[in-house]
């Protein structure tokens, strides 16, 4: 349905009615679900088109926006997946804000679906610069879960390479061929300096994975506020714990 977006005065489209109160158009290629009341109907008036046109319409649908039913990262991994290891991804395909908190119990695969949902995003988005942020004893067990389970090689950086990373991310950060994985631990993270350059910095994370989450759940230190400060920038972030709730609802 032809319709008009009131805020920027914009012809598009309504691709379908989310409920009484939302609807999902595409304008300047990109899906975006608004409020009916920024909607103007233009042409209500459902036409007709050939095959041909259907076929080319939906190839570019998939392609602006994948579908979560399409799995593109399958046989790219160096494993079998366990059933329950695919609903993680799949919830985090159909999430609206690409945050997810993996909270399984310890020995379900939480490593294994962080590792499946970053190779899938990565395909849909080919990311630039991606950061695992672990506790400093877990930093080479991640770097050797990717890099035989998933092709991985992700870099682990100690805080001065860090920092020396964030001060010259303007100097390459306009190459395309530009990419960056890395692997860092909260240790470094919440160095004083560090925080300063990250709340500073034009950065953005394309995806972020953080092990142990509950790490940062104290709101007084300076952990949470280097987690806050980086998850801000991060364009997808994903939380892992297994122990979500240590004291109070509040952690």
């Amino acid at each position: 349905v032809k319709a008009t977006y009131i805020p920027t005065n914009t012809n598009t489209f309504i691709v379908k009615e989310i409920d009484s109160d939302f609807v999902e158009i595409l304008i300047d290629g990109e899906y975006k679900v608004v409020p009916v009341t920024e909607i103007r109907i233009i042409d209500s008036e459902v036409n007709s088109v050939s095959f041909d046109q259907f076929n080319q319409c939906l190839l570019s649908s998939l392609i602006v926006k994948p579908s979560s039913d399409l799995l593109y990262s399958s046989n790219t991994n160096r494993l079998t997946p366990e059933p329950h290891q695919y609903k993680p991804l799949i919830k985090f395909l159909n999430s609206q804000n690409n945050r997810l908190l993996l909270a399984d119990e310890v020995g379900l695969g939480k490593t294994i679906e962080a590792g499946m949902i970053y190779k899938e995003i990565d395909k849909r988005d080919d990311l630039s610069i991606s950061l695992i942020v672990v506790p400093a004893s877990l930093t080479l067990k991640w770097k050797t879960e990717f890099l035989l389970r998933f092709d991985e090689d992700f870099e682990i950086l100690r805080t001065p390479a860090f920092k020396s990373f964030l001060k010259d991310y303007e100097l390459y950060s306009n190459s395309k061929a530009y990419r960056k994985k890395i692997i860092i631990s909260y240790h470094a993270l919440r160095d004083e300096d560090v925080i300063e350059l990250l709340q500073k910095s034009t950065i953005t994370i394309d995806f972020l994975i953080m092990d142990e989450a509950h790490t940062f759940r104290n709101v007084s230190t300076a952990t949470f506020t280097a987690a806050f400060s980086i998850a801000n920038i991060a364009e997808y972030v994903l939380f892992l714990t297994a122990t979500p709730v240590q004291n109070t609802y509040e952690d």
